[in-house]
């Protein structure tokens, strides 16, 4: 009995190790925090792939680490943020947008949770850029969500139409040299005509920790460990049944 006590001691204290998880259909994702920044002088410069851009290179870094580069953190981590636009005010209003964004080595892009693009850095060795103006409704709140990884593309996957499948293009991830979200958007509205009084505008980009939240798939290490707690404590209640 002592040694049963023991064993559920070690199940709990390793899944409260890893109380920041949660299911979900990738796996398991840690807790949503603020993104660390990945500046690393061995990267290219953010104008390289995004001109004119001040965005800075962006990645899930744990909380409780020392460091933040280019070559820590998870492999295959969501971002996301939110924006709404003012509600029609009955005077003639114009909007428009854009969000250009490129990862190594992968992204795909949610729109309300619905697939708008996704793009393999190898195949385009610069950002993508989409019109945010089909999706601007007055009135309404929008959610982005990016999900990024680091690994090798596989053929035939490609990302869900909805948020639940946003890992299914990068199906071999792995640890590369470096892993990184670049992301510069804004979108505004104004009165009458385009160039007229502005009602509101925002920029979203990648680095601005105000605007971005992340989490992440856990390590196979994290993973294994959070497993072995599930097992070990359904295995202590089948046989006290």
């Amino acid at each position: 009995m002592k040694s049963e006590k023991m064993f559920v001691a070690a199940c709990v204290a390793t899944l409260a190790t890893l109380g920041g998880t949660q299911s979900a259909m990738a796996g398991v994702f840690t807790d949503w925090v603020a993104p660390g920044v990945v500046t690393s002088s061995s990267l290219h410069p953010v104008s390289d792939y995004i001109p004119g851009s001040s965005a800075e290179y962006m990645w899930y870094c744990d909380p409780s680490a020392a460091t933040c580069d280019a070559t820590s953190g998870a492999t295959a981590v969501q971002f996301q943020m939110s924006f709404s636009l003012p509600a029609d005010t009955g005077y003639r209003l114009y909007r428009y947008g854009s969000i250009s964004i490129v990862a190594d080595d992968y992204f795909a892009l949610y729109i309300n949770k619905k697939l708008v693009t996704e793009s393999w850095l190898d195949d385009q060795n610069a950002a993508t850029t989409i019109n945010l103006d089909p999706y601007l409704l007055f009135g309404q709140t929008y959610t982005i969500d990016i999900f990024a990884c680091d690994g090798h593309k596989v053929a035939g996957k490609s990302a869900g139409a909805t948020a639940d499948g946003g890992f299914d293009g990068c199906a071999n991830t792995e640890r590369r040299a470096n892993h990184w979200l670049l992301v510069d958007g804004s979108y505004t509205v104004e009165y009458n005509t385009p160039g007229g009084a502005v009602l509101a505008q925002a920029d979203f980009r990648s680095g601005d920790l105000s605007s971005w939240q992340v989490r992440a798939v856990p390590e196979p290490a994290s993973s294994a460990l959070m497993a072995f707690g599930l097992f070990g404590l359904l295995r202590v209640l089948r046989r006290r049944r």
